[in-house]
């Protein structure tokens, strides 16, 4: 959605609007729409998305909304992940998502970052954001963990 609905440079370039003016208008609604989001996480261990504001907003709209979610990553990112789990870093990846914190996140450009988070502030409030992503990506942590624990196939005797 923000790639193909919210072209934020266009708008910054042409000075018509920061990308979080129309944020109701034209985020959610292509949400909903679309009615799929992709996350693409950058790593398992210390994922850029929960602290950038954009990203845990999105999530957080897309929840509210029913809108279904997939997680995608690398192929490196899948495994780092298996040498984390392999060298027993459950806390590691505890500690990196259950410490969500949208008040602390950030945007490219400050315009946008305090438009959401008056946004969120004036709706359910930061708690709850950080609750209802949180709870989701640990759905998905528990799924990656599902796949882990999966027995690998035996190589084959010639």
């Amino acid at each position: 959605v923000c790639f193909f609905c919210n072209n934020q440079y266009r708008l910054l370039e042409e000075q018509t609007q920061a990308g979080s003016d129309n944020l109701e208008g034209t985020f959610e609604q292509s949400l909903v729409r679309i009615g799929h989001v992709i996350v693409m996480m950058n790593s398992f261990d210390q994922p850029e998305y929960v602290r950038r504001v954009w990203c845990v907003f999105e999530s957080y709209v897309a929840i509210k909304e029913k809108v279904n979610i997939e997680y995608a990553m690398s192929r490196n990112a899948r495994e780092r992940f298996t040498q984390l789990m392999d060298s027993g870093g459950f806390a590691t990846a505890r500690d990196n998502f259950g410490n969500i914190d949208v008040e602390m996140a950030t945007a490219s450009h400050k315009k946008d970052e305090d438009h959401i988070k008056a946004l969120i502030r004036a709706g359910v409030g930061y708690s709850a954001v950080n609750e209802v992503v949180q709870e989701r990506l640990l759905q998905w942590q528990l799924g990656m963990f599902a796949e882990y624990m999966k027995p690998k196939p035996k190589p084959s005797a010639q």
